[in-house]
């Protein structure tokens, strides 16, 4: 019983070293254990703290008797005060001495499945560089954290003319392989920003009006969502290009009135911002068509 004495006193030291390890690190302010039901989430608080100021004094009392060539003499006090600055500096032994990184066990949440008590997963540049490396069909890319503990967001830009979804489906598995377990991943493709537009449009053509109308229309829409649809992520919407993309589509396309050209996104200095991880799609094109005969020159 004696033999189990000082072993004891050495964890129940470093339990309460890990214990003013939390107040100290809070500024005197302990982090209490809660449990939510609702949301299905608990936190240790300080408990977890002492859990690992008793871990680790127990890991160096058995450190002590194995590794070293002569017995400590056995001394009540000198075992609770080397125990009790063992669990003081617990967290400090962790990090460097066993390579683990933890944020702050005191706030540590777990909720339902998510479970990510230590920084043990892959730093973000090196996933940042193995994808650039490894699927060259990613033009860009933005990895945060989410709203609670152990969620990663993830949102992938994929270059022109490759597919999405199997784009989206590769980032997916790649993080999937690297990320430590407990890490929940959520991969989104780009915010898609609906552009309605209305156009007033003047065409040199007077023999058969709803004719001219009936060819025209059909053909000024098709060019401007063609333009819309053809940008990639982050580009803005420019009013010239629309502009240009309408008069190339036909020599009889006299005029194309730029302050008549309005959106459901009002355009900012003749162009539609687009966010970097946007992308534009059109929608309606409302279509308003002058039609001018020759010797016409009134607006």
């Amino acid at each position: 019983m004696i033999e189990l004495l000082h072993p004891l006193l050495f964890v129940i030291s470093g339990a309460v070293g890990g214990f003013f390890r939390t107040y100290i690190s809070h500024e005197a302010k302990l982090i209490w254990p809660m449990i939510d039901p609702k949301q299905k989430r608990m936190r240790f608080g300080f408990l977890l703290s002492i859990g690992i100021g008793a871990f680790i004094a127990y890991l160096v009392s058995v450190g002590l008797v194995t590794f070293l060539p002569f017995e400590l003499p056995e001394s009540i006090w000198t075992t609770m005060l080397v125990g009790f600055v063992v669990g003081l500096g617990s967290q400090t032994i962790l990090e460097k001495i066993a390579g683990f990184k933890l944020k702050d066990p005191d706030a540590l949440v777990i909720g339902g499945e998510l479970f990510a008590p230590f920084e043990m997963n892959v730093p973000r540049k090196k996933l940042y560089d193995y994808i650039a490396n490894n699927i060259p069909e990613v033009e860009r890319i933005l990895i945060s954290d989410g709203d609670l503990a152990g969620v990663m967001k993830v949102i992938v830009v994929p270059k022109q003319d490759t597919d999405s979804d199997k784009v989206k489906m590769k980032v997916e598995n790649t993080i999937n392989h690297m990320k430590c377990p407990g890490i929940q991943v959520y991969v989104t493709l780009p915010k898609e920003v609906v552009i309605n537009l209305k156009l007033t449009v003047e065409v040199m053509d007077g023999t058969d009006p709803e004719k001219t109308k009936t060819i025209h229309i059909p053909k000024i829409q098709d060019v401007v969502k063609r333009y819309i649809d053809s940008l990639p992520p982050g580009e803005a919407i420019l009013k010239s290009k629309i502009i240009t993309a309408i008069v190339s589509s036909s020599p009889l396309i006299r005029d194309v009135r730029g302050d008549r050209i309005s959106s459901n996104i009002p355009f900012d200095h003749s162009r539609i911002p687009i966010g970097r991880f946007e992308v534009a799609r059109c929608g309606t094109i409302d279509v308003k068509l002058i039609i001018r005969t020759i010797g016409d020159t009134g607006y």
